[in-house]
């Protein structure tokens, strides 16, 4: 997605590739959650926690 997106070696993991802001990581976050939500009814939470 732009400036952010998930880590070639973890799924799990979100990258800033240069210039990305927090609301982009939000947005990216979010976005995930609500496909996995969708495809596997697992919800998923951040760690560590936002602040």
């Amino acid at each position: 997605m732009g400036k952010v997106g998930i880590s070639e070696r973890h799924a799990l993991v979100l990258v800033n590739h240069g210039g990305g802001e927090q609301a982009d990581i939000r947005a990216l976050a979010e976005h995930v959650k609500a496909q996995v939500r969708s495809r596997f009814s697992v919800d998923l939470h951040e760690e560590p926690v936002f602040l």
